[in-house]
């Protein structure tokens, strides 16, 4: 069973991540010897990347050895209709320099070959397969799975959410600070805790699982 992140919400699991309503986010994932972490990335949200590392740094999970940084997205969506691999390449980067983390980085763009509209989302999912980690993933329309209501608690300490820190901003505030967001890791899941996704049908198409990507329509780079 693999761990949902719900948007703005990390987590850690040994085998699967899966990623709900990916329109204009990022599914994003690092692998770890023991397992993967991952980030459910809405659109600006590079300045929270940061407690994402603080989320690994602190986790009975971390080796510190990151072997793979790997991010998915819809290109026209997340950067604009003429968004391509430079945007893509320049963002992981980005992510990747404030991980401290070298090495490849891989992905897909689900805005080609995926038979998605405009007004789509989809589900998308990391496996663990060896060394190496595939993608699958699945129009929304067609996966089902009830998520808790907004404000629930995490059932687990390999699953937080990133939200503002209002009592941090407001004592900065009364120190006379300049206004800035600061931010904190959560057990209070305000985007809802989803504890199972599976496929609406199983058809002759899909053989019962999700689409995979094949090797050929992922890119990679190494980030030195």
């Amino acid at each position: 069973m693999p761990l949902f992140l719900n948007e703005r919400q990390v987590g850690f699991d040994t085998t699967k991540i899966g990623f709900p309503g990916i329109g204009d986010c990022m599914a994003l994932a690092v692998q770890d010897q023991g397992g993967l972490f991952g980030f459910h990335v809405m659109p600006g949200d590079a300045a929270k990347v940061a407690e994402f590392v603080r989320f690994m740094h602190g986790s009975v999970h971390y080796t510190r050895n990151l072997t793979h940084l790997y991010g998915c997205s819809r290109w026209t969506k997340r950067y604009s209709s003429k968004g391509g691999y430079s945007d893509w390449e320049a963002e992981l980067t980005t992510i990747g320099r404030a991980l401290r983390y070298t090495g490849p980085v891989s992905g897909f763009d689900a805005s080609h070959g995926t038979s998605l509209k405009q007004r789509d989302s989809l589900y998308i999912e990391f496996r663990v397969q060896g060394a190496a980690v595939t993608f699958h993933y699945k129009r929304s329309s067609k996966v089902t799975g009830a998520t808790d209501g907004s404000g629930v608690a995490s059932p687990t300490d390999d699953l937080r959410e990133i939200d503002l820190d209002r009592k941090a901003m407001n004592e900065a505030g009364k120190r006379g600070e300049a206004y800035a967001e600061k931010y904190q890791l959560t057990s209070k899941l305000k985007y809802g805790h989803t504890p199972s996704l599976k496929l609406t049908k199983a058809t002759y198409g899909n053989k019962g699982d999700f689409h995979h990507v094949k090797s050929t329509d992922t890119v990679t780079f190494n980030l030195t």
